[in-house]
């Protein structure tokens, strides 16, 4: 999933990888918790970030805190995770009527 707004695009696994990363405090953490390489996640905030033009992480030591916009961001970037997952969900539930050959859709 994708959203194309003025010539943007962003992917909904960035902004996953930027909400685990915000709750998790490392891209270690956070790609674990994904079951992405680290470099894949680094990649995924990296590009949200180019996308945004914003640094939504203060890297300090070990840590990320977020910066004023990721902290603004984040609240959006939550709900956007949240309505995929229940769209997929939904999707997910409604398997009688998925037509013959397609595939299936997983949120992560």
């Amino acid at each position: 999933m994708a959203f194309d707004i003025s010539g943007v695009h962003m992917d909904v696994a960035q902004i996953r990888a930027f909400v685990e990363i915000a709750r998790l405090g490392t891209i270690q953490n956070a790609s674990q918790s994904l079951c992405y390489s680290q470099s894949g996640v680094s990649r995924q905030l990296h590009a949200l970030e180019g996308h945004l033009g914003v640094l939504l992480f203060a890297r300090t030591g070990g840590r990320l805190s977020l910066t004023r916009p990721g902290e603004d961001i984040l609240p959006l970037a939550q709900s956007i995770v949240a309505l995929s997952d229940a769209l997929l969900g939904s999707a997910g539930r409604t398997r009688e009527y998925a037509a013959p050959g397609l595939a299936r859709v997983h949120p992560r």
